[in-house]
């Protein structure tokens, strides 16, 4: 065996070791040469080292190497790393000691190859392709699509084993800073979990290369020992819309233990002497249950704004509109209860608006995975927290409010995360609305998700 070959292997393994013990990784991740390019007799040499696991992106290169190396390797396992495409995936079924195709991102994909295997009589392992980066350049499903291809291959294709998830990540991240794409596939692996009743264990990733492999790792373990709830899911989340006689809206909005009222009152005609040139309506926010001064001022101004960005304003000529909140219990992420609570009051209202505003809030916690709507008890391990008020409607943004310190890169990645997580509630939060508005004789109790406990 050559030098450097052997140097790299167990340069390599050597550094897996040392991951694992040092972040208490129950599970050895498999280690899988991307072979592309080399000739057989380098894979030659890595097979008789004992390694087992080789990667190809190119049909006819993977093809040529599996015959060359059927008698000399026997017991190899071949696995498909590039893209798939309809008129290749008979030669790739055909491949001798294929074990796995990692890069499936459409139903008719699988569907032929699942006729190919049946073809065979045998069954194969494959893994459905994320696009956690976003690039067009780059192959794969969003999350979205990745669970309908997940439940269609386990439905629908008896000769394929699902048996996980694959990424190819964007080439620009700091391979020892928290990874967006890393935790996007995490993120994903839960969710599919969640679903299918199944455990994380149940289900394997394919993601990280040479460089950035221990970042992988030290995401993986923070989110699995985490004694919290699943940091991607919210707490349990409900509603109660047209609550309050007396007022033209009211709600009051439940976000795991923090509970926020709000009562609206308006729009109402401004005398001459209250009028502000400076503002064609008045939107006059008042907060009680906050002791904090610097607190109640940042809920007050985030309301104002994320009302104002959302209604048509000459409707609110000469008008003013008094929003009452009060905080009945903060647990954490009160920010964005309270904006979800004044959009669903506001509704009852005859203010003519664009669309509805979403709040949502994460938790930034240094090169572990953002927490997703964080009790207070997750804001005392964080580094930050950023609250976003979403018209998913319009896709636009009507608030933001970020505190704390983090990098550029990961404001960016949690301001995404939270524009997608308000557009993932959109519907339920507006289903709720519609309840609320049908209770004109007293308020109904909507859940978002969880059970309720009224």
């Amino acid at each position: 065996m050559s030098s450097d070959l052997k140097n790299n292997l167990v340069s390599i393994q050597e550094s897996i070791r040392n991951a694992c013990e040092r972040f208490g990784c129950e599970r050895k991740p498999s280690l899988l040469a991307v072979s592309k390019t080399k000739p057989a007799i380098a894979i030659k040499e890595l097979y008789d080292a004992g390694h087992r696991h080789f990667g190809e992106n190119y049909v006819q290169e993977l093809e040529a190497k599996s015959i060359e190396l059927a008698d000399s390797c026997p017991d190899i396992r071949w696995h498909y790393i590039g893209t798939v495409q309809s008129n290749k995936i008979s030669k790739i079924a055909s491949v001798h000691n294929l074990y796995c195709v990692e890069g499936l991102s459409s139903m008719k994909h699988c569907s032929v190859m699942q006729n190919e295997m049946a073809k065979q009589g045998r069954s194969l392992r494959v893994m459905v392709q994320m696009n956690s980066s976003g690039e067009e350049q780059k192959g794969g499903c969003d999350e979205t699509d990745c669970i309908k291809m997940a439940n269609f291959i386990c439905s629908e294709c008896p000769n394929l084993q699902f048996v996980g998830f694959m990424t190819i990540g964007s080439f620009d991240r700091d391979p020892n800073e928290f990874n967006p794409d890393f935790d996007a596939l995490y993120q994903l692996r839960g969710r599919w979990c969640q679903q299918a009743g199944k455990t994380a264990t149940d289900y394997e990733l394919s993601m990280g290369m040479s460089n950035d492999f221990v970042q992988a790792l030290k995401q993986g373990k923070a989110l699995m020992t985490e004694q919290h709830r699943d940091h991607s899911t919210y707490r349990q989340f409900g509603i109660i819309a047209n609550t309050f006689d007396g007022y033209d809206g009211s709600a009051i909005v439940r976000m795991g233990n923090t509970k926020v009222m709000c009562l609206v009152k308006g729009p109402k005609r401004c005398e001459i002497t209250d009028y502000d040139h400076d503002c064609p309506g008045h939107v006059i926010v008042s907060v009680f249950g906050i002791s904090d001064k610097k607190e109640k001022e940042v809920i007050r101004r985030s309301v104002r704004t994320a009302i104002l960005s959302n209604v048509f304003t000459p409707k609110m000529y000469r008008c003013k509109v008094l929003i009452e909140v009060r905080v009945m219990y903060d647990d954490g992420n009160v920010l964005a209860a309270t904006l979800n609570a004044a959009n669903v009051a506001m509704t009852n209202t005859d203010i003519e608006m664009f669309d509805m505003v979403v709040g949502t809030g994460l938790a930034l916690r240094g090169d572990q995975p953002v927490q997703v709507d964080p009790s207070k008890a997750d804001l005392k391990e964080s580094c930050g927290q950023l609250t976003v008020g979403v018209m998913p409607s319009v896709m636009r943004a009507a608030t933001c409010e970020m505190r704390g310190y983090t990098t550029l890169r990961k404001v960016l990645y949690a301001i995404d995360k939270c524009s997608r997580d308000a557009l993932s509630i959109h519907v339920p939060v507006r289903e709720s609305i519609v309840d609320g508005l049908m209770e004109k004789s007293g308020g109904k109790v909507s859940l978002i998700n969880g059970v309720d406990e009224q």
